[in-house]
C-alpha cells in the first residue's frame, strides 16, 4: 500500500508540477507585460515566482524518480548535469533582459526540461555536447552585440545565403529517409543532423533585416499589371526571394512541413512589414494553389490529408502512425499513464515528431495544453518584444521567430491529434533531436538580445502594434483551439473496443496485466516480471515468468505472444485481472492462491522422473487438489515473453489429467459398484472366444472383494457379458461422469462401452479394455468417493475455506448415487487386500502408509503399455488420494512403475502441514 500511495505521488507530482509551472509564469508574464505611459508597472512577482520554482523541483524531482525506479536507469554524471544546466544556465544569462523575456526563457526552459527527462525515458539520453551546443547558442545569441552584427546591412546577404545553404543541404549531399524526404546530412564528429532547423532561424534573420530596411518601399508599392495587383520584382528579389527558395527547396526535398513553417512566417512578417492587403490575398490564394496541387499529385500529400477523415481504422487492420497516436493519446486520458507505465517506445517516431504523444501517454492531454500553454507564452513575449520597440527590422524579427517557433508547436499538435495534416516537424524545444534543440534556444536567444539591448521608452508605431495584435490573436485562437481538442481528446468506447485487438499496448496489457499465482503454501508460480531480474517493472520489458518452469506447467498453463491462454492462465483470467492499466507497474494486482501443496506436487513431480504420465493428488476431506502434474510439459516461460515467438509458440501439450486413455483394471472398480447385483449372477456364464487373461493363475469363484484385491479379470469380464454395452455404460456412466470441467476447462468423458458395442467387447470394457476410455481425472473422483464412504464431491484446484465440507457436485445432486453399501464395503476391502496380500502388495511403502489401493495396466500394442494405480490413506481415516498413470513404454506394470509414483505422493502428503 505504502509503495502504490508513493509511486501515485510521483505521478502527481510530474502533472501537477507541470500546470503549477505553467499558471506560475503565465500569471508572471501578465504581471511583467503590463505598462503605463510606455513604462512596465512594478508589480510583486514573488508569489508566481516562488511558486514556478517550487514547480520546476516537484516536476524534475518526480520524474526522474519516476524513471530511476520504473525504467532502467539512463541517468549517468553528464545528465545529472545537463538538466539543470539548461535550466539555470540560461536564466543566468538572461540576467540583464526585462522580466517577461526571463518568464519566456523560463518557459522554454521547462519545456527543455521535458523533453530531456521524456528523451531519458526512452533510453536516449541528451549527450553533453548537444547539451553544450545548446548552452553555446543561447549564450551567443542573447549577446546584444551579436544582434546588432546580424542585422547589419553588409552581412545581410550572407546570412541569407546561409540559410539556403542549410535548407537545401540534405537535398544535395544527404540520403532521403523513409518516407522519401531529404532532412539530414552526416558531419564529422557531429553524426546526423538536420541543417534545415538552422536555417530556418538564418531566413527569419534575413528576412527581418531585409523587410525592415524596404518596408516604406513595401508599404508604398502598388504595381498592377491588368488590374491584378503585382509586386515589383525589385521588391521580391530583395525583401522576399530567400524565403520563397527556401519553402520552394523544401518541398522538392519532400519535406513539406518546414517549406510550410516557413511559408506562414514570411506571410506573417508581410502582414506586419505593411505589405498590401491584395498581395496578402494573392499570396494566400496561389499558397491554397499550391496546397490543392500538392495533395492531388503528391502521394504522400495526399494520404496524410485523406487520413483526416477515418484516422483510426475500425475494421481491425493494423493502426498506423497517426491512428496509434490518437489511441496513444486518448488512453493516458487527461492525466496519463503514469512515467513508466506506457509503452511510448512502440509509437512510431515517438522520438522525433511523435514526441508529443508520447508525453500524453504517460502524463495526459493535460501535458499538451501545458506545452502549447507555454508556447503561446513565448509567443505573446515575442509579439511584446515587437510592439515595445521601434526598429523595424526588430519588430518583425521578434514577431518572425515568436511566429515560427508557435507555428512549428501547433502543426505538430495539429498533426498528431488529428486537425491537420502531418508534418514531420519536432515540438520546439520539446525534442531529442539536438538539431532542434539548438535552432529553438538560438530563436530564444534572439529574443533576449532584443530583450536586452532595446529601451522600453520606444514603441512601434500605432499600425505596426495595430497589426501585430491581430497577429497575436489568431495565434492565441489557434493555440486554444488545439488545447481544447488535446483536453478533450478521446475516443468512444466502441472505437478503443474495435481498435484493442490490432493495438499492441493493450494486446500486451491483456496478456500481462493480470496478478500471480500462488500455491496454497505461498510459492508464486506465475507472476508478471522484469526480462531482467531486479530492473523495473513496466510494460515494454515485462514477461509473465514462470519461476519454476515446467514442474507446474499442468496447472498454471501458460500466455502465448497472441495472447492466447491454456489451464488456469485461461480460467482464472478474470480472477487475476488487475483493476486497471497502470497497475501492471504500480503494485495492486490481485493474488490467487491455489489448493496445490508445493511439497506434494514436488514429489510427484519428481517421482515421474522424467516418464510421460499423469498425477493427481486430493484431499478427499475437501476435494482440494494437493498435486496436479501432467508430463511432458514444455516450459511455459516459452510462451511468456510476449517480446519473442517461441519455436514451439504453436504446440499444445496434452493434460494427461484430463485426457481419457485405456485405464485397464482400475476399471474393475466402476464395474464393481455400478452393478453389484451382476456380480454374483456373472459366474454362471460362460466366456466364449478368446481367453481374457488373469494376473493370477486361477481365481476361481471369489468374493467381490477377493477379486478386486487379486484383479481377476475373468469374474469381472463376465459382468460385462451378462449385462452388454449399453447396460454396463448406463451403470458406471455416473460413477465416471462425476464432474466434466475442471474450473471451466473441460474433461474428457470416460466411459467403459459405446453404444452398440458387441457383447465381447462390452466384456472387455469391463476390465478397462475393449473401447473403454477414461481420465486419470475421473478415476481419481472416483477413488475420492469410495474413500469418503459414496459422497460425492467436486474436485478443485482453489483452496475450500477450512472446515468447510466437501461440496457435492451438480451432477450428484441431480442425480445422486445410488450405491448399494455392501458392494462399497467390499470394493474398500478389495482394494485394502491389494495392498496387504493382493495387486499392490509389491509396491514399497505402500503397506506401511496403511493404504489402499488399485492397480491396472492396458495393452495399446507391445511396445505401448498404460501402468496405473490409484489409492487412499489411511483406508480408515483417509486424508490423501493419489491416481498415477504412466503411459508410452513396454512392458509398463501398475505396481512395479506407477506404484512407487504414489507412494512417494501419499508420504508427502501425509506429511503435509495441516489446514490453517
Amino acid at each position: 500500500m505504502t509503495q502504490e500511495v508513493w509511486s501515485t505521488a510521483v505521478d502527481v507530482g510530474v502533472v501537477g508540477g507541470l500546470v503549477v509551472v505553467t499558471i506560475a509564469l503565465w500569471s508572471l508574464a501578465l504581471r511583467t507585460v503590463r505598462h503605463r505611459d510606455g513604462r512596465p508597472v512594478a508589480t510583486d512577482l514573488r508569489r508566481p515566482g516562488v511558486m514556478a520554482l517550487a514547480g520546476f523541483l516537484v516536476v524534475g524531482i518526480s520524474a526522474l524518480v519516476a524513471v530511476h525506479t520504473r525504467v532502467t536507469p539512463v541517468f549517468g554524471w553528464q545528465m545529472g548535469l545537463i538538466a539543470p544546466a539548461v535550466v539555470v544556465v540560461p536564466q543566468l544569462l538572461a540576467g540583464r533582459a526585462v522580466p517577461s523575456a526571463r518568464v519566456a526563457v523560463a518557459a522554454a526552459g521547462m519545456l527543455v526540461l521535458t523533453g530531456l527527462l521524456l528523451a531519458a525515458r526512452l533510453g536516449h539520453p541528451t549527450s553533453w555536447m548537444v547539451g553544450a551546443l545548446t548552452l553555446a547558442a543561447f549564450a551567443l545569441c542573447s549577446r546584444p552585440g551579436v544582434l546588432r552584427l546580424l542585422t547589419e546591412a553588409r552581412y545581410r546577404h550572407w546570412i541569407g545565403l546561409a540559410g539556403l545553404v542549410c535548407i537545401a543541404a540534405p537535398l544535395m549531399i544527404g540520403a532521403p529517409v523513409a518516407d522519401g524526404a531529404h532532412v539530414n546530412i552526416t558531419l564529422p564528429g557531429l553524426g546526423s543532423v538536420q541543417p534545415q532547423e538552422v536555417g530556418r532561424v538564418l531566413l527569419i534573420v534575413w528576412l527581418a533585416g531585409s523587410l525592415g530596411a524596404h518596408r516604406l518601399d513595401l508599404v508604398a508599392e502598388d504595381r498592377r499589371w491588368r488590374r491584378l495587383p503585382v509586386p515589383g520584382l525589385q521588391l521580391v528579389g530583395v525583401a522576399v526571394l530567400p524565403a520563397l527558395l527556401g519553402v520552394a527547396v523544401g518541398a522538392a526535398s519532400s519535406d513539406f512541413g518546414p517549406a510550410l513553417v516557413l511559408a506562414i512566417t514570411t506571410c506573417t512578417m508581410l502582414v506586419v512589414a505593411g505589405a498590401r492587403q491584395r498581395y496578402l490575398v494573392v499570396a494566400s490564394a496561389a499558397g491554397t494553389l499550391g496546397f490543392v496541387a500538392a495533395a492531388t499529385f503528391v502521394t504522400k500529400v495526399s494520404a496524410r490529408v485523406s487520413r483526416l477523415s477515418h484516422p483510426v481504422p475500425t475494421d481491425g487492420s493494423p493502426l498506423d502512425q497517426l491512428a496509434y497516436g490518437l489511441v496513444s493519446v486518448a488512453r493516458g486520458g487527461l492525466t496519463g499513464l503514469g512515467i513508466g507505465r506506457g509503452w511510448p517506445e512502440n509509437i512510431p517516431a515517438v522520438t522525433s515528431d511523435y514526441l508529443l504523444v508520447g508525453l500524453a501517454e504517460e502524463v495526459g492531454a493535460l501535458a499538451i495544453v501545458c506545452v502549447l500553454a507555454l508556447m503561446l507564452l513565448i509567443f505573446r513575449v515575442a509579439l511584446d518584444r515587437a510592439r515595445r520597440v521601434s526598429h523595424p527590422a526588430h519588430q518583425l524579427l521578434a514577431v518572425g521567430l515568436g511566429v515560427h517557433l508557435v507555428v512549428q508547436a501547433v502543426l505538430v499538435a495539429g498533426g498528431v491529434l488529428a486537425a491537420l495534416p502531418l508534418t514531420g516537424l519536432p515540438v520546439p524545444f520539446l525534442s531529442t533531436s539536438g538539431s532542434s534543440l539548438v535552432a529553438s534556444t538560438a530563436a530564444m536567444g534572439l529574443l533576449v538580445g532584443l530583450a536586452t539591448s532595446t529601451s522600453e521608452s520606444t514603441a512601434a508605431p500605432p499600425a505596426v502594434r495595430r497589426r501585430i495584435t491581430i497577429v497575436g490573436l489568431a495565434g492565441v485562437v489557434l493555440v486554444s483551439l488545439l488545447a481544447g481538442s488535446a483536453a478533450r481528446t478521446g475516443l468512444d468506447e466502441n472505437t478503443l473496443h474495435q481498435v484493442t485487438a490490432v493495438d499492441p499496448f493493450a494486446a500486451r496489457l491483456d496478456v500481462l496485466d493480470r496478478g500471480r499465482l500462488l500455491t496454497r503454501d505461498g510459492v508464486v508460480l506465475a507472476e508478471t516480471a522484469p526480462r531482467v531480474p531486479g530492473s523495473a517493472l513496466r510494460v515494454d520489458s515485462a514477461i509473465r515468468h514462470y519461476p519454476h518452469g515446467a514442474r507446474y506447467a499442468a496447472v498454471t498453463g501458460h500466455i502465448r505472444v497472441d495472447g492466447a491462454d491454456t489451464a488456469l492462465e485461461s480460467a482464472l483470467a478474470e480472477e487475476l485481472r488487475c483493476p486497471e492499466a497502470r497497475s501492471l507497474a504500480g503494485g495492486g494486482c490481485p493474488e490467487v492462491h491455489l489448493s496445490i501443496e508445493s511439497s506434494v506436487q514436488t514429489a510427484a513431480d519428481d517421482a515421474l522422473a522424467g516418464r510421460r504420465g499423469a498425477v493427481i493428488a486430493i484431499d478427499p476431506r475437501t476435494g482440494e487438489i494437493l498435486a496436479y502434474v501432467s508430463r511432458p510439459s514444455a516450459d511455459p516461460n516459452l510462451w511468456g515473453d510476449p517480446a519473442r515467438r517461441s519455436p514451439d509458440s504453436d504446440r499444445t501439450d496434452d493434460d494427461l489429467v484430463r485426457r481419457a486413455t485405456f485405464p485397464g483394471s482400475v476399471a474393475k472398480l466402476a464395474t464393481a459398484l455400478g452393478a453389484p447385483r451382476a456380480y454374483s449372477e456373472a459366474s454362471k456364464i460362460a466366456i466364449e472366444g478368446p481367453v481374457i487373461a488373469s494376473p493370477e493363475p486361477s481365481c476361481g469363484d471369489q468374493s467381490l472383494s477377493t477379486a478386486l484385491a487379486l484383479s481377476c479379470n475373468p469374474e469381472f469380464a463376465r459382468v460385462g457379458l451378462l449385462l452388454g454395452s449399453d447396460m454396463l455404460a448406463a451403470s458406471t456412466e455416473q460413477l465416471l461422469t462425476q464432474q466434466t470441467h475442471l474450473h471451466g476447462l473441460a474433461v474428457d468423458i470416460s466411459q467403459l462401452t459405446q453404444e452398440g458395442d458387441s457383447a465381447y467387447v462390452a466384456a472387455a470394457g469391463a476390465i478397462g479394455l475393449g473401447s473403454a476410455q477414461v481420465t486419470p481425472f475421473s478415476v481419481a473422483q472416483l477413488t475420492t468417493t469410495i474413500a469418503r464412504d459414496g459422497d460425492t464431491v467436486d474436485l478443485s484446484l482453489l483452496p475450500i475455506a477450512s472446515g468447510s465440507p466437501g461440496r457435492t457436485t451438480r451432477a450428484a445432486a441431480s442425480r445422486a448415487l445410488d450405491l448399494d453399501r455392501s458392494a462399497l464395503a467390499d470394493v474398500q476391502a478389495g482394494m485394502r487386500r491389494a495392498v496387504e496380500s493382493g495387486t499392490a502388495s509389491s509396491v514399497p511403502g505402500m503397506r506401511d502408509l496403511g493404504a489402499a489401493a488399485k492397480t491396472g495396466s492396458a495393452d495399446y500394442s507391445v511396445d505401448d503399455v498404460n501402468a496405473w494405480i490409484t489409492a487412499y490413506a489411511p483406508h480408515d481415516d483417509p486424508r490423501c488420494t493419489v491416481t498415477v498413470m504412466i503411459t508410452g513404454g513396454p512392458e509398463l506394470s501398475g505396481s512395479r512403475d506407477a506404484g512407487p509414483v504414489a507412494t512417494s505422493v501419499l508420504q508427502a502428503c501425509l506429511v503435509r502441514e495441516p489446514q490453517s
